[in-house]
């Protein structure tokens, strides 16, 4: 499928494809159905009313898990950044855009992804955008959920959702990956913040991103 963006990766000196980021979120290539616009979705019967995602919109590839293991994931979600514990974070986890805006110099982290316009390439031009990295330390990670809980903290505390139509339809722009559960929302009661995180089969962050911050082109 053709993105309006590509991301390229410096990390290792190659570009990442959406195969990798399966394979690094799941430790092998995902062979769970990817469900777009307008498929019949599994039952979520069993689900809790807050983890049901909002309709799946145009061009958005969604990937679910079983309802049990979402339900799971929250929870040790909600309670594991809630005391800020760096465990639920996965060793190499990837820091998406607009959380690298608002964590990057906080936590230290060096940036060594970029995103490149395929417009701009076409003219000849490489537009240096978004940057993302990779935590790379256990003091990184540690500072990393540290950060995270208190803006949550800071901002009335935070719920523990599914993706609306809407969040799934911007992030994607961003994005060169199927969403896949367990995929999360940490919403701030207060609205500032909305903290995207994606889970891996070993029940830890593997990608952490920040909606109202992801940094637009100039």
């Amino acid at each position: 499928m053709k993105k309006s963006i590509v991301t390229a990766c410096a990390f290792a000196g190659i570009a990442l494809s959406s195969v990798a980021f399966a394979s690094f979120l799941n430790g092998d290539s995902d062979k769970r159905k990817a469900y777009v616009e307008g498929e019949a979705v599994p039952s979520m019967a069993s689900r809790k009313a807050e983890l049901v995602p909002q309709r799946i919109p145009k061009r958005v590839r969604y990937v679910f898990d079983s309802n049990e293991h979402v339900n799971g994931a929250s929870e040790a979600l909600q309670k594991a950044v809630g005391a800020g514990d760096a465990a639920i974070l996965k060793d190499k986890a990837m820091v998406l855009p607009g959380a690298y805006n608002i964590l990057g110099q906080v936590i230290g982290l060096k940036s060594n992804m970029t995103v490149l316009d395929p417009g701009e390439m076409k003219k000849g031009k490489l537009f240096d955008g978004p940057k993302m990295g990779f935590i790379s330390s256990t003091e990184q990670r540690t500072k990393t959920l540290a950060e995270v809980s208190r803006l949550l903290k800071d901002d009335g505390g935070f719920v523990v959702r599914a993706l609306e139509t809407e969040e799934m339809a911007y992030w994607w722009i961003f994005i060169m990956f199927d969403i896949e559960e367990p995929a999360f929302v940490l919403a701030s009661k207060g609205g500032r913040y909305r903290f995207v995180v994606e889970i891996d089969s070993f029940g830890k962050i593997a990608i952490l991103d920040e909606l109202n911050n992801i940094p637009k082109k100039s």
